[in-house]
């Protein structure tokens, strides 16, 4: 499984899975903490490899953070895991699993700037929905929540259409919910200080992906190139034996 994956990737997946396991233990956190950010951290590492399996793993952890989201009154982080990111997520799979190539790579896809401006103006539309949404609710920090909820399904949007641009969404949203966590720290609840963990590795590690996606899809256009250029030779072969079949036929017909 670890066979295409770097010095620098191996390093950061073993001391991010034992930083959230210390991180658990010191601040009296719950197994349903470190379920959520153990699972979420390797689903996180698999996406920035662009691996399917990725998705697999994302939806299991998605209903640990929903669980927890909901414990701590952020309902709109609830809405995002359930109604808007889990949908999105399994058209995801579907759609990896269909484009992948030998190594359970996914192919990079490049959207239209026509598409990303659609998907760009739909959210800051629907901004005013799930803010009205999250304040039926009582939602804690409304705003941030309501942010996190345009971030994510922008991201998750982008990911299922197998776009590098997911990354940079990802990038904003691990921010904001470092911001939304963060706030019960500094209120004393040194108890979630594991989940917000999560979004500070999720922050190194989307970064990291944005680097990572574009290697990828460089290396997938070489290799289109190289099939197409070997192609067109393979045809011209063909169709230079044929012209020949056809001189000789025309030759020994004469003769």
């Amino acid at each position: 499984m670890c066979k295409d994956w770097t010095k620098f990737e191996k390093s950061f997946l073993l001391i991010g899975s034992i930083a959230a396991i210390l991180t658990t233990f010191i601040f009296n956190g719950t197994f349903i903490y470190i379920g959520y950010t153990l699972l979420y951290f390797w689903a996180a590492i698999l996406l920035a490899k662009g691996k399917y399996f990725s998705y697999i793993i994302g939806i299991i952890s998605m209903f640990f953070y929903a669980y927890i989201s909901y414990t701590n009154a952020y309902y709109g982080e609830v809405i995002i895991s359930v109604c808007c990111n889990l949908p999105l997520m399994i058209i995801g799979l579907r759609n990896w699993i269909k484009h992948k190539d030998k190594n359970n790579t996914v192919y990079i896809k490049d959207i239209t700037n026509n598409e990303l401006k659609m998907v760009l103006i739909s959210q800051v539309v629907l901004f005013v929905l799930y803010y009205q949404i999250l304040k039926v609710f009582n939602t804690q920090n409304l705003i941030i929540s309501t942010l996190s909820v345009v971030a994510s399904v922008v991201s998750t949007y982008l990911f299922a259409r197998r776009s590098e641009y997911g990354f940079i969404g990802y990038v904003i949203n691990d921010i904001i919910i470092i911001v939304l966590w963060g706030l019960p720290v500094i209120r004393g609840d040194v108890s979630v200080i594991p989940v917000l963990l999560c979004p500070v590795l999720l922050l190194i590690n989307d970064t990291y992906g944005v680097h990572n996606w574009r290697e990828i899809k460089r290396r997938q256009r070489r290799f289109r190139k190289q099939c197409k250029y070997k192609n067109s030779n393979a045809n011209g072969r063909i169709k230079q034996g044929d012209q020949q079949e056809k001189f000789g036929s025309h030759v020994t017909g004469n003769i």
